[in-house]
């Protein structure tokens, strides 16, 4: 009997090639993991950063209204009513301001607003000058969000560098 290597399988029951390529898997794995995750939470999170920075440093600030609430996914569709399964059925908010300019612009902010508001609820939002429909919603989570992802990034990175380290 032949394994994936085409190599016979000794008598024994494994092959010594099985046993070093599923080492190096579980090495590559164990660090690799870690490293990619806080990459991505670290990359997130400066640009979250970015964002935010830009239109508070030159954007233009305005109140809003909630107008609407739409879900963030079609796909996903939850019949509990729990507080639990209402979490993963994501819902958006539409959110209605006028410019300086006396424009009225509806639309979804760019940062980050998940479940966290109501049809009707008053917002402070900041937007671009050049392109009103870019804005966030100018809250404590925007500015607590960006940092912790950052935090979560270098953590796992340095929790993948010390497994890396370790292995060598």
């Amino acid at each position: 009997m032949r394994n994936c290597f085409g190599t016979r399988r000794r008598s024994w029951g494994f092959n010594y090639l099985d046993v070093l390529f599923m080492s190096i898997y579980n090495d590559l794995v164990s660090f690799l993991s870690p490293m990619v995750g806080g990459g991505v939470a670290l990359a997130i999170g400066l640009s979250i950063s970015k964002k935010t920075r830009k239109l508070k440093e030159t954007g233009l600030a305005a109140e809003g209204i909630v107008f609407n609430l739409e879900n963030g996914d079609d796909r996903i569709t939850v019949t509990k009513s729990d507080d639990f399964w209402s979490f993963f059925n994501a819902r958006y908010p539409v959110i209605r301001f006028l410019t300086a300019d006396q424009v009225w612009i509806t639309g979804k902010p760019s940062s980050f607003a998940h479940n966290l508001y109501k049809a009707g609820q008053t917002v402070k939002v900041i937007y671009n000058k050049e392109d009103p429909a870019e804005f966030i919603i100018d809250s404590k989570l925007n500015t607590v969000l960006a940092p912790l992802l950052q935090g979560a990034g270098v953590i796992l990175l340095i929790i993948g560098l010390v497994v890396f380290a370790g292995k060598i």
